[in-house]
């Protein structure tokens, strides 16, 4: 099976999906004070593994709002000891 240049060269594999909402409610703005209209908007998501250590990894959610890009969650780890989370609906910052 070929394997991509990115992961021969950084060792990381990189996946990315982008979903158009028409219209939609952003969660970002869901959860600020005012609530949030509903409008069309760009959703990312994007994930980076390492193949040679599969705990360490990173995924994170960006809202692209008219104000510019808003991460919306996320969590990875360093495949060790370390280990992060953020999720602004549910408050984690």
């Amino acid at each position: 099976m070929p394997v991509s240049p990115v992961l021969q060269e950084h060792g990381i594999l990189y996946v990315r999906s982008e979903y158009e909402q028409r219209p939609g409610v952003s969660i970002y703005e869901a959860a600020q004070p005012g609530g949030a209209p509903e409008r069309w908007f760009t959703t990312t998501y994007e994930f980076w593994i390492d193949p040679g250590n599969p705990w360490r990894f990173r995924r994170v959610t960006t809202e692209w709002l008219p104000d510019g890009p808003h991460i919306r969650d996320g969590m990875g780890s360093d495949g060790e000891t370390g280990w992060w989370e953020l999720d602004v609906a549910r408050g984690i910052t």
